[in-house]
């Protein structure tokens, strides 16, 4: 993978969670704005919509959660989230990652962030 973009965003995940249009339940708002905040931190890298992937795009996320929490995330729930954030961001359809790794470390520091790469693959 040639990394092209890499951004870091502080909190903990927020999974994907599964809506229905309207949808106006907290967990769907929270999980709206932390789509919305991948997308600024991603924006704020440098990553633009003309920079846009055509080809096959490679993920690699890297999740540090307080260390008593960080055994319940589910990693394809938090890697949805980052995806669907990088949508029409970093590519124009999610069937072009075909390639994604997900971490989910306890922190020693306490201090939780998501680190985020985005790659192409030739």
């Amino acid at each position: 993978m040639q990394a092209v973009w890499r951004f870091t965003v502080p909190g903990p995940p927020v999974p994907y969670t599964r809506m229905v249009r309207g949808d106006r339940s907290k967990r769907a708002q929270k999980y709206r704005a932390y789509r919305e905040l991948v997308a600024w931190h991603a924006r704020a890298a440098g990553m633009e919509p003309i920079a846009i992937a055509s080809g096959p795009v490679s993920l690699m996320v890297e999740c540090y959660v307080d260390g008593q929490r960080h055994r319940r995330w589910d990693a394809t729930n938090v890697l949805k989230g980052i995806e669907d954030a990088l949508l029409k961001l970093a590519y124009t359809d999610d069937n072009q990652v075909t390639s994604a790794q997900v971490r989910i470390w306890a922190s020693e520091d306490g201090e939780e962030y998501v680190s985020v790469w985005v790659g192409r693959i030739a």
